[in-house]
């Protein structure tokens, strides 16, 4: 036995509207985006405070930095000493909590506030490719020189796919076009380096 009701026209589309938003997205949790995006972590870095830098004097700073892909990705991993004249600790927050789901995405969106209020005072890229599930450690060194007069530093470790290489003399540098964290769903990395004590 089987039973057909008859709704109006109007009840039947609010009951077929609902029924696709249940099943189109109420039904199962999405995933965290840590599990979506490609992920960049800063491991731990030779150097967190700004007395290390004292006197403008070229700083050897080594990071080790992870990559997990989710998805194919070719580019470059760029670690980049940035100083900002507006932006200090207290404007952003790059503290990664594990057990928010969201927090990556609030930090990448901090280092990208960082990318664009700051400029570059010593920059490296790596080359990477990887594809999806691949996850990479790198260590990453370069020399900063930080001025005395210089505001507030970050380290920043974020993608690029924009590095030219540019010839000055005997020497050779890199120009790092850096790419958002929205423009490739990557989330980027970074720390705020601790300023220095006030002096007596």
């Amino acid at each position: 036995m089987s039973w057909r009701v008859r709704l109006p026209r109007s009840q039947a589309a609010a009951l077929a509207a609902a029924s696709c938003a249940f099943f189109a997205g109420g039904c199962f949790d999405e995933p965290p985006i840590e599990e979506t995006w490609t992920r960049i972590q800063l491991l731990s870095s030779s150097v967190d405070t700004r007395e290390q830098f004292a006197g403008g004097v070229p700083v050897p700073v080594q990071v080790e930095a992870r990559i997990t892909f989710r998805e194919l990705l070719t580019g470059f991993l760029v670690v980049d000493v940035r100083s900002s004249a507006t932006l200090t600790a207290a404007d952003v927050d790059l503290e990664d909590d594990p057990d928010d789901d969201e927090d990556g995405l609030d930090v990448a969106r901090d280092v990208d506030r960082i990318l664009l209020d700051s400029t570059s005072l010593a920059v490296e890229a790596v080359p990477i490719t990887g594809f999806d599930h691949l996850i990479r450690d790198l260590e990453v060194q370069l020399d900063a020189s930080v001025p005395d007069t210089a505001g507030n530093i970050f380290l920043l470790v974020y993608f690029s796919d924009d590095v030219e290489e540019v010839e000055e003399g005997d020497m050779e540098s890199i120009i790092v076009t850096p790419t958002l964290s929205t423009e490739r769903d990557v989330l980027s990395a970074g720390m705020a380096i601790t300023p220095a004590a006030p002096s007596n």
